[in-house]
């Protein structure tokens, strides 16, 4: 209320005149304006207040003690900057020998550069596009390949497709529900996005067909003490992502990850086989009602240790 009536009426100054108020009202009052950023002048009482932080301020002749506001005053902020440059100077002239002679240990001992430099989440499309190039002219043998990176744009999708340089196509969204997306998955969150990272599975389903497009979860994270949810609420989440993603024509590959967190549970273990179990059962369910099969070029039951879609597609095949 009080900054309210500060910025209503462009008040820069408040004058506090004790009265019968004890010290700590006056206190209080000083707090509140100096946290409303006007600057505070106490008529003086007793003395009470006289300290470092005080000054005098003399207003139409009349003297009373201001209370310097918080922060640096312009001076003092240009002495302190001119402080940190020269100190920081000389900290680095002292330091520059040693940094010299690790730079030299380091071009003696390694190759490449000295300074390490990586190319950024969201960078990478042109990088992967690069590879995938040296990968098609070394691939005599023609053995499949698939795109494994992060939800690149649409463009160099498009391109990956038209020069032929992959079989499938793999972005992985980790996890189903875009809040628990963002709290797994805070990096992909912010420089992708949830429903941009569908978009472009949808994108590349549009250029390689329904059944040729991927996408890796992480299967009972939902599990984790901090999302609050019981295995049916986890199981019935994932299966809903199975669910929208093979309607799409995407298929969801799941690999087990075992919770950090609630192994003081007496029904720990019995969660996660539960969860699993439901999990992996409907999911095959769900492939079937929509006609998608993991394909033997993109993973195949002998070097899927984690998954167990092959394995499951493959017993009903031989049962037939």
């Amino acid at each position: 209320m009080f900054r309210d009536l500060v910025r209503g009426h462009s008040i820069h100054r408040a004058i506090i005149a004790p009265t019968s108020a004890g010290a700590t009202e006056t206190l209080d009052l000083i707090r509140i304006a100096k946290h409303a950023g006007v600057r505070v002048s106490v008529l003086p009482r007793m003395l009470e207040v006289v300290g470092s932080s005080v000054e005098f301020d003399h207003l139409d002749g009349l003297t009373m003690l201001g209370v310097r506001r918080f922060g640096l005053s312009r001076s003092s902020r240009l002495l302190k900057r001119g402080f940190d440059l020269v100190g920081a100077s000389l900290v680095l002239a002292a330091a520059a020998p040693v940094m010299l002679a690790i730079a030299l240990a380091i071009r003696l001992d390694s190759r490449g550069p000295v300074f390490f430099r990586q190319t950024r989440v969201g960078k990478e499309g042109e990088r992967f596009l690069q590879i995938a190039r040296f990968v098609k002219q070394a691939n005599t043998r023609r053995i499949p390949v698939a795109l494994g990176s992060g939800a690149i744009p649409d463009d160099l999708i498009a391109q990956f497709h038209s020069e032929q340089l992959v079989q499938h196509v793999c972005f992985n969204l980790e996890i189903w529900s875009e809040p628990l997306f963002a709290k797994v998955c805070p990096g992909k969150n912010r420089y992708v996005g949830y429903h941009r990272w569908i978009e472009a599975l949808e994108t590349a389903v549009r250029h390689w067909g329904r059944g040729n497009v991927y996408s890796a979860m992480v299967a009972g994270m939902e599990l984790e003490p901090e999302h609050g949810l019981e295995w049916e609420q986890a199981a019935s989440i994932a299966l809903e992502g199975a669910e929208d993603l093979c309607r799409r024509g995407i298929i969801p590959i799941y690999s087990l990850v075992w919770p950090v967190g609630g192994r003081q549970r007496p029904d720990y273990h019995a969660r996660i086989r539960n969860y699993f179990e439901t999990l992996s059962a409907g999911y095959q369910a769900i492939r079937r009602r929509h006609h998608l099969t993991v394909s033997d070029t993109f993973m195949c039951h002998r070097c899927a240790y984690m998954q167990l879609e092959c394995d499951l597609d493959r017993t009903v095949l031989e049962a037939a």
